[in-house]
């Protein structure tokens, strides 16, 4: 069973309407994490031109990578700039600290 880390900022109004796809596609667990950012939509209306924007990180088998990705986008779109990006890159190993044991995705 190969892993995968799937990384997706997207804009903070979007946030919800994403937990809850994954939600509903049996996603246990994520972190979220609040960034800033700039790509290709500048904030041009704020003094440093950052966007305030989520991070989503979610480690899991590869076989759900589609899903998930699908999720993230059908939900995260809006088609105006600054909707987002989804990467996924492949997982080496994933450890349980407190047992110190290989964990499943599912596990954590």
């Amino acid at each position: 069973m190969g892993l995968s880390y799937v990384i997706a900022v997207v804009r903070s109004d979007a946030l919800e309407a994403v937990e809850q796809r994954l939600i509903g596609i049996g996603i246990r667990g994520l972190t979220v994490v609040k960034v800033k950012g700039l790509g290709r939509h500048a904030n041009f209306f704020s003094r440093d031109w950052l966007s305030d924007e989520v991070k989503l990180e979610i480690v899991t088998d590869n076989n759900r990578v589609e899903a998930i990705r699908s999720a993230i986008m059908d939900a995260a779109h809006s088609g105006a700039p600054g909707d987002g990006i989804v990467t996924v890159l492949p997982v080496s190993s994933f450890h349980r600290i407190r047992t110190r044991s290989e964990a499943l995705p599912e596990d954590a």
